[in-house]
């Protein structure tokens, strides 16, 4: 399809009213630095892009492309840090387009070189351990929404809004769960824990998931073995996985946790089979669920066909 029959296409479609602006024009290395001044971005300047900039405007390769310099209606530089930044160090002027008066809501869905991260949004929202909690958030989102564990990405902006409307409380559980972090199995992160938590609590009594990870920490022999602490920690810790390829992935780390916390609140002893997840094979499990009534009527006896 040729550019002129794109055009006529776009002549013929209907029009938006809007207060957005657009130019297109040269930004001189003074220009820059005075547009720098706007800058509220939730990233920090990265030196590996700006050198990867520089190197491109040095050599005059830096081609006018549709990518814009984005402001929005409070005057706030939204996109395009790296490449201002990248003007101003290497002193040379580069073309752009500009657009000016967006939606400040529209941060999370810019797409550009340096990809933003819902941990970017939630430490320049001044929230404690950033990374953490978007990794929770993430988790929990998974476990109370999709009733699954998947490595799937998900839109930041779907993950903000699911938080900020009513699930804040992640922020305490976080806090909560660096009592065990310290003890907690290689590979258990304080994100984990406190997803769980967070998803449990609605359904459970939190004392109930406190005193299970409590225990999870601590489990040492003299803790009896059977019970689902104690075997969760064993089957987490267990030998033969000293390769990237034999270490346990999330999802199987998760179903183990929420299996084994079923059985520890229904009062019911563990084995290694009673907690792991059978994701493959014949016949494959969903993914478990908080459901601690359903697992004491039906686990006093070892499934057939179960891994020992």
């Amino acid at each position: 399809m040729s550019m002129r029959t794109i055009t006529k296409i776009l002549d013929g479609a209907q029009p938006v009213a809007s207060k957005i602006q657009t130019y297109i024009c040269i930004i001189t290395p003074e220009i820059a630095a005075e547009l720098l001044k706007a800058n509220d971005n939730i990233r920090a300047i990265k030196k590996a892009v700006v050198g990867r900039y520089v190197g491109d405007m040095l050599l005059d390769h830096w081609a006018l492309t549709g990518q814009p310099l984005i402001f929005d209606w409070h005057g706030k530089l939204r996109d395009g840090q790296h490449r201002l930044e990248s003007c101003v160090t290497s002193g040379r002027p580069f073309p752009t387009l500009v657009v000016v008066g967006v939606e400040p809501g529209v941060l999370l869905n810019i797409d550009c070189g340096a990809k933003r991260l819902l941990g970017d949004y939630l430490a320049h929202e001044q929230y404690s351990d950033a990374k953490s909690l978007g990794a929770a958030i993430r988790l929990a989102y998974q476990l109370i929404v999709e009733k699954n564990v998947t490595q799937n990405g998900y839109s930041p902006d779907v993950m903000l809004r699911w938080f900020s409307d009513g699930h804040t409380g992640l922020t305490a559980d976080l806090a909560k769960v660096r009592l065990w972090e310290k003890k907690m199995p290689k590979g258990f992160t304080r994100s984990h824990m406190a997803a769980i938590r967070h998803y449990a609590s609605d359904i459970i009594d939190v004392d109930d998931v406190d005193g299970f990870f409590s225990q999870v920490a601590l489990a040492v022999d003299t803790i009896d073995t059977r019970s689902p602490a104690f075997v969760l920690r064993q089957f987490m810790t267990g030998s033969g996985r000293n390769s990237d390829k034999d270490r346990l992935q999330v999802p199987d780390r998760i179903g183990a946790t929420i299996n084994a916390l079923n059985l520890f609140v229904a009062g019911h002893e563990a084995t290694r089979a009673k907690i792991v997840w059978k994701r493959g094979g014949h016949n494959p499990q969903p993914f478990p669920q908080i459901t601690p009534s359903v697992m004491a009527e039906f686990l006093d006896e070892e499934p057939e066909g179960a891994p020992a």
